[in-house]
């Protein structure tokens, strides 16, 4: 937009780029026509899940747990690791409020970085790379509502993704997310 112009956000063009990779190599189920924001909560879960995706994939390529947009004249983070978010206009400075239950994209985009990186903080002493969110979202097909909870599902359908069931239900119910 003329207020927004993300020509030149490299999260912002990575996140669209996620909703490729998710469409040309996975599912996507979600109702795009609806309008979304960072801090919806009770969002469509299909939604969440599209969304959340989205924003992690971006971090992942980049290896950084830091989300930026450049609007007008100000730079607008968040970050999916600590949950700091600062978007001057809006004053906001936490997105903990956001994180909580499978439908927000914050909550979303924070598991599977917690899964993902390598940093251990409180409830997550995971580090497991890509390979195993690649596993489980490349194996979603349209039998699937590809929501948090079918990567729950496919994330423990591998028996060797046991040795982490402690951490992963840790690291959900963090997020209120019980399954």
């Amino acid at each position: 937009s003329d207020t927004n112009p993300d020509e030149y956000d490299d999260s912002t063009i990575l996140h669209e780029y996620g909703h490729f990779i998710m469409h040309a190599f996975s599912y996507d189920n979600s109702p795009y026509v609806q309008v979304h924001s960072l801090t919806d909560t009770n969002q469509d879960i299909r939604l969440s899940w599209s969304e959340g995706w989205a924003t992690f994939f971006s971090c992942m390529v980049r290896n950084s747990p830091m989300d930026i947009n450049i609007i007008r004249d100000y730079k607008a983070y968040y970050n999916i690791e600590d949950l700091d978010y600062d978007i001057p206009i809006e004053g906001y400075k936490s997105l903990v409020p956001y994180a909580k239950g499978q439908d927000t994209e914050v909550s979303v985009s924070s598991i599977l970085w917690d899964i993902y990186d390598s940093t251990s903080d409180t409830g997550d002493s995971l580090g497991l790379g890509a390979k195993p969110i690649w596993d489980v979202f490349h194996g979603f097909k349209s039998s699937y509502d590809c929501v948090l909870e079918d990567f729950y599902n496919g994330f423990f359908s591998n028996s060797a993704n046991e040795i982490y069931s402690n951490q992963i239900n840790n690291l959900f119910a963090e997020r209120k997310v019980f399954y």
